[in-house]
Protein backbone atom coordinates (compact mmCIF):
# COMPACT_ATOMS: atom_id res chain seq x y z
CA UNK A 1 0.00 0.00 0.00
CA UNK A 2 1.51 3.39 -0.77
CA UNK A 3 -0.51 7.03 0.29
CA UNK A 4 -0.52 8.89 -2.45
CA UNK A 5 -1.62 12.66 -2.51
CA UNK A 6 -4.44 14.40 -0.59
CA UNK A 7 -4.77 11.00 1.44
CA UNK A 8 -5.24 8.44 -1.31
CA UNK A 9 -4.62 5.21 -1.18
CA UNK A 10 -2.80 3.74 -4.22
CA UNK A 11 -2.50 -0.58 -4.11
CA UNK A 12 0.04 -1.88 -6.17
CA UNK A 13 -0.28 -5.72 -7.34
CA UNK A 14 2.87 -7.80 -6.79
CA UNK A 15 4.31 -10.08 -8.97
CA UNK A 16 5.03 -13.75 -7.34
CA UNK A 17 7.95 -15.62 -9.44
CA UNK A 18 8.25 -19.08 -8.41
CA UNK A 19 10.72 -21.82 -9.76
CA UNK A 20 10.59 -25.24 -11.10
CA UNK A 21 10.95 -27.91 -8.14
CA UNK A 22 13.66 -30.34 -9.02
CA UNK A 23 11.35 -33.04 -9.14
CA UNK A 24 9.65 -31.49 -12.52
CA UNK A 25 13.30 -30.54 -13.72
CA UNK A 26 14.15 -34.24 -13.83
CA UNK A 27 11.39 -35.36 -15.55
CA UNK A 28 11.76 -32.94 -18.20
CA UNK A 29 15.33 -34.15 -18.78
CA UNK A 30 14.71 -37.34 -19.26
CA UNK A 31 11.64 -36.52 -21.18
CA UNK A 32 13.91 -34.36 -23.57
CA UNK A 33 16.54 -36.80 -23.61
CA UNK A 34 14.67 -39.83 -24.66
CA UNK A 35 13.25 -38.01 -27.43
CA UNK A 36 16.60 -37.05 -28.55
CA UNK A 37 17.72 -40.54 -28.09
CA UNK A 38 14.75 -42.10 -30.33
CA UNK A 39 16.08 -39.54 -33.08
CA UNK A 40 19.45 -40.44 -33.01
CA UNK A 41 18.21 -44.48 -32.94
CA UNK A 42 15.81 -43.66 -35.57
CA UNK A 43 18.22 -42.16 -38.02
CA UNK A 44 21.71 -44.54 -37.12
CA UNK A 45 19.06 -47.37 -38.32
CA UNK A 46 18.04 -45.53 -41.67
CA UNK A 47 21.87 -44.77 -42.66
CA UNK A 48 22.95 -48.13 -42.26
CA UNK A 49 20.08 -49.61 -43.84
CA UNK A 50 21.88 -47.89 -46.98
CA UNK A 51 24.66 -50.06 -46.41
CA UNK A 52 25.24 -52.47 -49.59
CA UNK A 53 28.12 -55.00 -49.80
CA UNK A 54 28.97 -55.78 -53.66
CA UNK A 55 30.80 -58.63 -54.50
CA UNK A 56 34.09 -58.60 -56.70
CA UNK A 57 31.85 -59.06 -59.93
CA UNK A 58 28.83 -57.27 -59.51
CA UNK A 59 27.63 -53.17 -59.33
CA UNK A 60 24.76 -51.29 -58.74
CA UNK A 61 23.18 -49.56 -61.23
CA UNK A 62 21.66 -46.50 -58.96
CA UNK A 63 18.58 -44.86 -60.04
CA UNK A 64 18.70 -41.15 -58.39
CA UNK A 65 16.53 -38.50 -58.50
CA UNK A 66 19.34 -36.58 -60.74
CA UNK A 67 20.20 -39.19 -63.31
CA UNK A 68 21.89 -42.64 -62.28
CA UNK A 69 25.30 -43.69 -61.51
CA UNK A 70 27.20 -47.14 -60.53
CA UNK A 71 28.51 -48.64 -57.09
CA UNK A 72 30.89 -51.36 -56.67
CA UNK A 73 32.73 -53.52 -56.04
CA UNK A 74 33.21 -53.00 -52.22
CA UNK A 75 30.76 -51.68 -49.18
CA UNK A 76 28.77 -48.89 -50.71
CA UNK A 77 26.04 -46.48 -49.12
CA UNK A 78 22.73 -46.19 -51.41
CA UNK A 79 20.33 -43.41 -50.05
CA UNK A 80 17.02 -45.03 -48.35
CA UNK A 81 14.29 -45.31 -50.67
CA UNK A 82 16.06 -44.72 -53.83
CA UNK A 83 15.82 -47.36 -56.76
CA UNK A 84 18.77 -49.92 -57.84
CA UNK A 85 19.64 -53.09 -59.32
CA UNK A 86 22.39 -55.65 -59.44
CA UNK A 87 24.30 -55.58 -62.56
CA UNK A 88 26.91 -58.55 -63.14
CA UNK A 89 30.39 -57.65 -64.41
CA UNK A 90 31.04 -59.27 -67.69
CA UNK A 91 34.66 -61.42 -67.92
CA UNK A 92 35.79 -60.98 -70.96
CA UNK A 93 38.80 -63.61 -72.35
CA UNK A 94 41.52 -62.66 -74.69
CA UNK A 95 39.78 -63.85 -77.81
CA UNK A 96 36.38 -61.78 -77.02
CA UNK A 97 35.27 -58.29 -77.19
CA UNK A 98 31.64 -56.60 -77.03
CA UNK A 99 30.00 -53.45 -78.22
CA UNK A 100 29.22 -50.48 -75.90
CA UNK A 101 26.61 -48.13 -76.50
CA UNK A 102 26.02 -45.23 -73.79
CA UNK A 103 22.02 -44.55 -73.66
CA UNK A 104 22.46 -40.55 -72.93
CA UNK A 105 24.64 -39.85 -75.64
CA UNK A 106 23.90 -42.63 -78.15
CA UNK A 107 27.68 -43.26 -78.65
CA UNK A 108 29.20 -46.44 -79.08
CA UNK A 109 32.88 -48.03 -78.21
CA UNK A 110 34.95 -51.14 -78.15
CA UNK A 111 36.03 -52.92 -75.22
CA UNK A 112 38.62 -56.33 -75.91
CA UNK A 113 39.50 -59.40 -73.42
CA UNK A 114 41.29 -60.27 -71.79
CA UNK A 115 39.88 -58.74 -68.51
CA UNK A 116 36.62 -57.77 -66.54
CA UNK A 117 34.03 -54.64 -67.93
CA UNK A 118 32.80 -52.56 -65.45
CA UNK A 119 30.24 -50.37 -67.37
CA UNK A 120 29.48 -46.73 -67.03
CA UNK A 121 25.94 -45.46 -65.08
CA UNK A 122 24.55 -44.99 -68.93
CA UNK A 123 26.25 -47.79 -70.48
CA UNK A 124 24.73 -51.01 -72.14
CA UNK A 125 26.56 -53.72 -73.41
CA UNK A 126 25.49 -56.03 -76.52
CA UNK A 127 26.48 -59.68 -76.30
CA UNK A 128 30.23 -60.86 -76.50
CA UNK A 129 31.59 -62.13 -80.16
CA UNK A 130 34.52 -63.95 -80.71
CA UNK A 131 37.93 -62.71 -82.50
CA UNK A 132 38.24 -64.24 -85.78
CA UNK A 133 41.56 -66.64 -86.22
CA UNK A 134 42.46 -67.12 -89.44
CA UNK A 135 45.36 -68.87 -90.72
CA UNK A 136 48.68 -68.19 -93.24
CA UNK A 137 46.55 -68.88 -96.06
CA UNK A 138 44.13 -67.36 -95.42
CA UNK A 139 42.43 -63.37 -95.31
CA UNK A 140 39.68 -61.33 -94.65
CA UNK A 141 37.71 -58.20 -94.96
CA UNK A 142 37.18 -55.63 -92.29
CA UNK A 143 34.35 -53.11 -93.81
CA UNK A 144 33.73 -49.74 -91.96
CA UNK A 145 29.75 -48.65 -91.28
CA UNK A 146 30.58 -45.38 -91.46
CA UNK A 147 33.25 -44.44 -94.32
CA UNK A 148 32.49 -47.74 -96.32
CA UNK A 149 36.07 -48.41 -96.42
CA UNK A 150 37.02 -52.10 -96.37
CA UNK A 151 40.27 -53.01 -95.38
CA UNK A 152 42.39 -56.36 -96.25
CA UNK A 153 43.66 -58.19 -93.34
CA UNK A 154 46.15 -61.11 -94.10
CA UNK A 155 46.56 -64.36 -91.90
CA UNK A 156 48.11 -65.85 -89.88
CA UNK A 157 46.33 -62.98 -87.31
CA UNK A 158 43.75 -62.96 -84.59
CA UNK A 159 41.78 -59.88 -85.80
CA UNK A 160 39.71 -57.73 -83.79
CA UNK A 161 37.59 -54.68 -84.73
CA UNK A 162 39.36 -51.39 -84.42
CA UNK A 163 36.19 -49.58 -83.99
CA UNK A 164 32.40 -50.27 -82.89
CA UNK A 165 31.66 -49.45 -86.00
CA UNK A 166 33.92 -52.47 -88.36
CA UNK A 167 32.13 -55.38 -89.08
CA UNK A 168 34.28 -58.23 -89.66
CA UNK A 169 34.31 -60.79 -92.88
CA UNK A 170 34.26 -64.43 -93.18
CA UNK A 171 37.74 -65.71 -93.68
CA UNK A 172 38.60 -66.47 -97.41
CA UNK A 173 41.07 -69.24 -98.78
CA UNK A 174 43.96 -67.82 -100.68
CA UNK A 175 44.27 -69.44 -104.40
CA UNK A 176 47.84 -71.20 -104.65
CA UNK A 177 48.23 -71.73 -108.62
CA UNK A 178 50.55 -74.51 -109.59
CA UNK A 179 53.27 -73.71 -112.00
CA UNK A 180 50.89 -74.22 -114.99
CA UNK A 181 48.06 -72.36 -114.26
CA UNK A 182 46.81 -69.02 -114.53
CA UNK A 183 44.10 -66.70 -113.48
CA UNK A 184 42.50 -63.41 -114.01
CA UNK A 185 40.89 -61.03 -111.52
CA UNK A 186 38.71 -58.23 -112.21
CA UNK A 187 39.31 -55.06 -109.69
CA UNK A 188 36.22 -52.31 -109.02
CA UNK A 189 37.00 -50.45 -111.82
CA UNK A 190 37.10 -53.51 -114.39
CA UNK A 191 40.53 -53.99 -114.92
CA UNK A 192 42.09 -57.24 -115.62
CA UNK A 193 45.02 -58.67 -113.69
CA UNK A 194 46.57 -61.78 -114.99
CA UNK A 195 48.09 -63.90 -112.34
CA UNK A 196 50.40 -67.20 -113.10
CA UNK A 197 52.30 -69.76 -111.28
CA UNK A 198 54.95 -70.30 -113.30
CA UNK A 199 58.39 -69.97 -111.23
CA UNK A 200 57.26 -71.73 -108.07
CA UNK A 201 53.62 -70.66 -107.61
CA UNK A 202 51.75 -67.15 -106.77
CA UNK A 203 49.43 -67.05 -104.12
CA UNK A 204 46.08 -64.85 -104.77
CA UNK A 205 44.11 -63.07 -102.57
CA UNK A 206 41.81 -60.96 -103.41
CA UNK A 207 41.36 -57.17 -103.41
CA UNK A 208 38.66 -55.23 -101.46
CA UNK A 209 35.72 -55.53 -104.43
CA UNK A 210 37.83 -57.75 -106.66
CA UNK A 211 36.26 -60.96 -108.05
CA UNK A 212 37.76 -63.76 -110.04
CA UNK A 213 36.71 -63.75 -113.88
CA UNK A 214 35.08 -66.92 -114.64
CA UNK A 215 34.98 -68.43 -117.99
CA UNK A 216 32.07 -71.06 -119.76
CA UNK A 217 34.28 -73.33 -122.66
CA UNK A 218 32.77 -76.01 -124.11
CA UNK A 219 33.97 -79.94 -123.51
CA UNK A 220 33.77 -83.42 -125.16
CA UNK A 221 33.99 -83.72 -128.97
CA UNK A 222 30.29 -84.37 -129.47
CA UNK A 223 29.50 -80.36 -130.02
CA UNK A 224 26.85 -81.11 -132.47
CA UNK A 225 24.41 -83.34 -130.65
CA UNK A 226 25.65 -83.34 -127.17
CA UNK A 227 26.66 -79.43 -126.28
CA UNK A 228 28.08 -79.17 -122.78
CA UNK A 229 29.61 -76.57 -120.51
CA UNK A 230 32.40 -76.65 -118.23
CA UNK A 231 33.01 -72.92 -115.91
CA UNK A 232 36.51 -72.24 -115.56
CA UNK A 233 37.99 -70.27 -112.88
CA UNK A 234 41.89 -71.37 -113.20
CA UNK A 235 43.14 -71.92 -116.97
CA UNK A 236 45.58 -74.94 -117.45
CA UNK A 237 48.42 -74.13 -119.64
CA UNK A 238 49.33 -77.69 -120.51
CA UNK A 239 49.42 -79.45 -123.40
CA UNK A 240 45.93 -80.65 -123.88
CA UNK A 241 43.58 -83.25 -125.99
CA UNK A 242 40.48 -82.35 -127.56
CA UNK A 243 38.42 -85.55 -129.63
CA UNK A 244 36.28 -84.52 -132.09
CA UNK A 245 33.68 -86.14 -134.59
CA UNK A 246 31.44 -85.22 -137.24
CA UNK A 247 28.86 -87.27 -138.52
CA UNK A 248 26.94 -87.41 -142.32
CA UNK A 249 30.12 -85.35 -143.83
CA UNK A 250 29.62 -84.98 -147.43
CA UNK A 251 32.15 -84.81 -150.26
CA UNK A 252 31.28 -82.94 -153.22
CA UNK A 253 30.20 -86.13 -155.15
CA UNK A 254 27.83 -86.51 -152.64
CA UNK A 255 29.79 -89.32 -150.86
CA UNK A 256 28.63 -89.51 -146.82
CA UNK A 257 31.08 -90.17 -144.03
CA UNK A 258 31.74 -89.66 -140.86
CA UNK A 259 35.21 -87.57 -139.42
CA UNK A 260 37.00 -88.25 -136.05
CA UNK A 261 40.27 -87.19 -134.53
CA UNK A 262 42.22 -85.32 -131.58
CA UNK A 263 43.29 -81.94 -131.37
CA UNK A 264 46.67 -81.05 -129.59
CA UNK A 265 45.97 -77.34 -127.94
CA UNK A 266 47.62 -75.45 -125.40
CA UNK A 267 46.84 -71.87 -123.95
CA UNK A 268 50.27 -69.63 -124.53
CA UNK A 269 49.02 -66.24 -124.16
CA UNK A 270 46.22 -65.47 -121.77
CA UNK A 271 46.09 -61.99 -122.40
CA UNK A 272 45.28 -62.66 -126.36
CA UNK A 273 43.24 -65.81 -125.73
CA UNK A 274 40.81 -63.43 -123.93
CA UNK A 275 40.80 -60.30 -126.48
CA UNK A 276 40.42 -63.26 -129.57
CA UNK A 277 37.63 -65.23 -128.15
CA UNK A 278 34.94 -66.47 -125.21
CA UNK A 279 35.72 -70.03 -125.08
CA UNK A 280 38.91 -71.65 -127.26
CA UNK A 281 37.64 -75.04 -127.58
Amino acid sequence: MVEGEEGTVIEIGTVVRRGMDPESRKKLCRGTCGVCGLIVLVTTITLLSGIRHVGEDEQLLVFHRNGRYVEGPGTCWVPPGTAYRHRDVQVLSRTEYVILENRATGEKSLSKGPGRLFLGAWEEAAGKKDAVSIKSDQYLFITDTLTGQVLKVQGPSLVFPETAFHELGDPKEVVRLAEFEAMVTRDLNGILKYHFGQGGGESVSLEPFAEVVSFNWTIGGDVETNHQWATIDRIDTRVRQLPFWFDDIRTSDSMEFELEGIMFWQVVDVERLLQSTAGPT
